[in-house]
């Protein structure tokens, strides 16, 4: 249950702490006074987007702040899930700054939005005016069904079931797009690889063919150019080689006369020897640069092709063209691979769809039983809020597939009047009548189930007198098993609550704000009096308010 919850700088609200009891809490007040804005700033605690326009003053921060205490053990167990600490006390906390940031917490620990809303699941269940629009949703109508017959379990083992198939699906649909991609480009693929291979690149081969091009083509300058060098060096009369041996003898004679000449004989020797080494690898290089007029043509055909392939697919160098060649390779082993996955794939979906079905069946079931209960509770409680004509009817039609819920599509119908047909909700116009029925199916979850705290914002619209009565009892009774906190404009609804709050707008300062006030009993019997006769109260409202107070 909610055992306190405290607002600052919100909306109306500057500075606000709400303790409301065990039982059912009402809450009263003028219109405009800020009652509502108390289920905003909650609603902030449960994960509801904000901006910077609920700020009262605008250079200050938001907070929200609430505590709730006992926990239910689900929530225990999904605070475990989530690595957040649990304490016998859960505080939901949230800050919205100027400029619109937000920030979150959970007992101390940074949360997301999508935290704080699932956290709220567990404790906090919100029936507003317009919840009789939110009824005529045949999801929503799925859902009362559900939490009715307790299908919690069911519905995740369905949904698990349909996400899993849906991955499957999409890995299915995947690998055919692949497979029907990969055999349109198949034939040019396997033409553009057959070209390649047919080549036989080699890695680095564009750089070799143009050097030994180079030197085919100048293979006679360069055999003539050897020639001469290794005839300059070793072979002419004045030759480098002879001319250092005239150097030596020069210099033989007085090496042992002068430190210099020892060493430069030494060098002199090697030189000579490096000279002639040097020589006879220009006569090589002479003797090979012959002309091959046969291999040259061959080889400019072999770069015009290489050229010709990387031009043609846009490449550079061969590497790119052995890594097209590996690709393409790659795509045709994918290929040939693709019909066996494609078809464990299909297996497991037709599984899955079966499992799915079992699913959704369970869940059929486990409706199709629940379905008498909850029109019979519906029924009395209808009875009780003076429509004892009415009737309501809940029909299954099968959906076409399975889906995350199943394979139902829950319809509620309805009538107020035995002369009256039966009819879809949404086609019941009668906004008392929709406000009962939505009131009575809340009443027959909680009854039944539902959160710690149940919260009716102005969920009484529509109604009055005798009606209202019936509606204070029923949340009274509601409350005997659930904290109860109802914002309403009926007296006969405020005087069934264990606790009354009340709202007043005060303009003391410049800017307005919203207070609330535990009433005691004469200042409960005054308000009371106050929303019997609409204006300042009379000793005869004062009666009235005080016998309806006795009464409930």
């Amino acid at each position: 249950m909610l055992t306190e919850l405290r607002v600052k700088n919100y909306a109306l609200i500057r500075n606000l702490v709400f303790t409301p009891g065990k039982g059912l809490n009402v809450i009263t007040g003028e219109t405009g006074a800020g009652k509502s804005i108390l289920l905003g700033a909650l609603g902030l605690i449960l994960g509801n987007r904000a901006d910077q326009a609920v700020l009262l003053n605008q250079e200050e921060k938001c907070v929200v702040e609430g505590l709730f205490e006992p926990l239910p053990d689900a929530l225990l167990a999904w605070l475990e899930t989530q690595d957040i600490d649990a304490a016998p006390q859960l505080i939901l906390r949230r800050e919205i700054v100027p400029g619109g940031r937000s920030r979150s917490f959970i007992n101390d620990t940074p949360a997301s939005l999508q935290q704080l809303k699932e956290a709220g699941n567990f404790l906090v269940e919100i029936q507003t005016q317009h919840s009789g629009l939110l009824l005529a949703d045949s999801e929503r109508q799925r859902e009362i069904l559900d939490h009715w017959a307790g299908n919690k379990n069911l519905l995740q083992a369905c949904a698990l079931e349909w996400q899993a198939l849906q991955q499957t699906r999409e890995e299915l649909n995947a690998l055919q797009h692949e497979q029907s991609k990969l055999l349109q480009e198949r034939d040019f693929n396997q033409f553009q690889l057959a070209e390649i291979e047919a080549l036989k690149p080699q890695a680095g081969e564009l750089d070799a063919l143009q050097a030994e091009i180079s030197r085919l083509t100048h293979a006679g300058d360069i055999g003539k150019a050897a020639h001469e060098s290794a005839q300059i060096l070793d072979e002419d009369p004045e030759a480098i080689v002879p001319l250092i041996g005239r150097v030596r003898a020069l210099l033989k004679p007085f090496s042992d006369l002068h430190p210099a000449f020892a060493p430069a004989m030494e060098r002199l020797n090697q030189a000579a020897l490096d000279l002639r080494e040097l020589a006879r690898e220009m006569h090589a290089v002479a003797e090979a640069s012959e002309q091959d007029p046969e291999r040259l043509e061959k080889l400019n055909e072999r770069l015009y092709k290489l050229q010709h392939l990387l031009k043609k697919h846009q490449l550079d160098d061969t590497e790119s063209l052995l890594l097209l060649q590996d690709k393409l390779q790659a795509a045709a082993l994918r290929e040939s691979g693709l019909d066996e996955q494609i078809e464990q794939l299909r297996q497991e979906a037709e599984k899955g769809e079966e499992r799915l079905k079992k699913a959704a069946q369970a869940l059929h079931q486990r409706r199709a039983e629940a379905i008498p209960g909850l029109e019979q509770e519906v029924q009395q409680l209808l009875t009780a809020m003076e429509m004892p004509d009415a009737a309501l009817e809940i029909r299954l039609e099968t959906l076409p597939e399975p889906g995350i819920a199943g394979g139902d599509r829950v319809i509620i119908y309805f009538r107020s009047a035995k002369a009256l047909p039966m009819q879809p909700l949404h086609k019941v116009a009668s906004g008392g009548e929709i406000s009962r029925l939505t009131f009575s199916l809340q009443c027959a979850i909680g009854n039944k189930a539902g959160s710690p705290l149940m919260i009716f914002d102005e969920a009484d619209t529509g109604v009055s007198g005798q009606v209202a009565l019936s509606l204070g009892n029923m949340m009274k009774q509601l409350a005997a098993h659930h904290q109860v906190i109802t914002i309403t404009h009926l007296p006969q609804v405020a005087s069934a609550g264990n606790t009354h709050f009340h709202v007043t707008k005060k303009t003391d300062g410049e800017l307005p704000g919203s207070a609330i006030t535990l009433l005691d009993k004469d200042a409960r019997i005054y308000e009371l009096a106050r929303m019997l006769s609409g204006h300042t109260p009379g000793a005869a409202a004062l009666e009235n308010a005080a016998e309806l107070l006795r009464q409930a």
